[in-house]
């Protein structure tokens, strides 16, 4: 098995070094040590090897990887900034083998059609990708027939091993009151405005589906591949401080410059998510507060869009942007959500009992930030912005403030619904229209919606912000101005997408790799 805590004495040179062993850096490794046998490749992971840990295989346990203490999580932390009250943000990141899939919350979710049509580089419009979609995955729900998903891939794909049904039914039944229908599959490239009951990368017999064990372990422990190798707990310094970017940083850091190249670090841009909890009536069978393994806790997920008249309640600044950005492109989405069915943090102080929260966040946002290094060593901190909110017309604040109403309204029509849990949500006063309650008995679904003045909207929006283009590469994912370097993970996106990102990073993979085996194979 070539996996290694420290690099043996025999292997002093290599043809293909993979620096960091993200999501998609597992996949093009295990690609290309298919392609060629002669082909030797390294792979180097600053964090632990995963193989077989309990607390990433089984899917129970996904939130443990965003405590504090976490061994399988790198935490970023920002510098203090305006747009999220002068917070300093902190930021997660999978830090063991595999990245991000072998943390993240599951959630089986695609790029839109649009999405990639945005990034306008030749190779990777939507139909030029939905092989590499198609060939990741084996799938196991609905829409498999319509040509949109694949059934031979690596990736299994699934309801899990447990469906709460009754929170599914009665959150699938509040949205279509509101007017998003259920969806068979909506995860197809075209469909929107809508909810679908979730489908998870778990497999059916409950077990995480992340790229490390789908595809790095297999051939580790086929002893087919000899070409292979990964070294874990180690860093990558010359990459990291590599000459290559903005010179005046680069100098400020005391790194020599190799290639100038501005863009590298900017145009950093994460999807704003917030999770807003809620006390229920639900059964301790029915949410992950009853620990049921084999699930991940997200039973709905959906791709939602506001009506004209919701837009217009956000103000002019934002409706210059929906026209300019979403009124005529009906592909795109203004926020997705997810039925969580359970309490997603510290239940220490919480009132024993059973909770579902919502997970919502805008997908398009507009704000910017940066992450730079300050000087030549490891050790170094980094200048970390996330630029949370920081867009010119607040345009980014005002999607979540209409996703935080519109998530509220659905979860108040539930039949399970017993109220907020009100250190979650925002401090609005004791006795307005808009305060969190409690309740002993559902609202029913035709409960007249929630009334907000603009005094509750400064609250909500005071509330959201203390509570969350250069180009580098062409479409070869070569790094411009530098031979022999490439870069393949999410970075390369020229905008973001709206799904949960895992789908995409995987799909990044399977494309580079069969770029990279062109050139390293097949051409030479």
């Amino acid at each position: 098995m070539g996996l290694y805590t420290k690099l043996p004495d025999n292997i002093d040179e290599v043809d293909v070094i993979i620096a960091g062993r993200g999501t998609a850096a597992c996949v093009v490794a295990s690609r290309l040590a298919d392609a060629d046998v002669n082909l030797s490749i390294l792979v180097i992971e600053g964090g632990p090897n995963n193989y077989n840990v309990p607390t990433i295989i089984n899917p129970i346990f996904l939130f443990t990887h965003v405590l504090p203490n976490s061994n399988t999580a790198l935490f970023y932390k920002a510098g203090r900034e305006a747009g999220v009250a002068n917070r300093e943000v902190v930021v997660p990141s999978g830090g063991v083998l595999g990245g991000g899939s072998s943390v993240n919350f599951l959630t089986y979710s695609r790029a839109q059609r649009s999405d990639f049509e945005s990034w306008r580089t030749p190779g990777w419009s939507a139909d030029e990708i939905l092989p590499y979609l198609k060939r990741l995955e084996t799938y196991h729900g609905p829409g498999a027939t319509e040509g949109r998903h694949g059934y031979n891939g690596p990736v299994q794909v699934s309801s899990g091993t447990y469906n709460a049904r009754r929170s599914e039914n009665d959150f699938i039944a509040a949205a279509n009151v509101l007017g998003y229908p259920e969806i068979v599959d909506i995860q197809d490239l075209d469909s929107n405005n809508g909810v679908q009951r979730s489908m998870r990368y778990i497999s059916p017999d409950g077990k995480r589906q992340d790229t490390a064990h789908a595809y790095l372990h297999p051939r580790l422990n086929d002893g087919k591949h000899r070409n292979l190798h990964v070294l874990v707990e180690s860093k990558v310094i010359r990459v990291l401080r590599s000459g290559i970017g903005n010179p005046e940083i680069l100098q400020r850091a005391g790194v020599d410059v190799v290639a100038s190249l501005p863009g590298v670090g900017e145009n950093y841009s994460d999807h704003h998510l917030l999770i807003y909890p809620y006390r229920t009536s639900l059964a301790p069978d029915e949410t992950v507060d009853g620990f049921v393994a084999g699930r991940n806790a997200m039973d709905v997920t959906g791709k939602y869009r506001p009506d004209e008249s919701e837009v217009d309640t956000l103000g002019p600044a934002f409706r210059e942007s929906w026209n300019r950005d979403f009124k005529d492109n009906p592909n795109k989405p203004l926020a997705l959500m997810s039925l969580i069915n359970t309490f997603p943090g510290d239940p220490t102080n919480l009132v024993p009992g059973q909770y579902l929260a919502v997970s919502a966040f805008s997908v398009y946002p507009y704000s910017r930030g940066s992450i730079h290094i300050t000087g030549p060593g490891l050790d170094n901190a980094l200048d970390f912005k996330t630029g949370f909110f920081s867009d010119a017309h607040d345009a980014d604040i005002k999607k979540c403030v209409w996703a935080y109403k519109k998530q509220r309204e659905i979860v108040r029509r539930m039949d399970v619904y017993r109220g907020e849990v009100a250190a979650a949500h925002p401090p609005f006063a004791a006795g307005s229209p808009a305060a969190c309650i409690e309740t002993e008995a559902p609202l029913g679904r035709d409960v007249a919606p929630l009334e907000y003045t603009d005094e509750y909207d400064a609250v909500l929006e005071d509330w959201l912000r203390q509570n969350e283009e250069g180009g580098v590469v062409d479409a070869s994912l070569g790094v411009y101005g530098v031979r022999g370097l490439k870069i393949a993970d999410l970075s390369i996106a020229p905008l973001n997408v709206a799904a949960n990102t895992n789908n995409t990073a995987i799909a990044i993979g399977e494309k580079a790799a069969d770029i990279f085996i062109h050139e390293l194979v097949l051409e030479n």
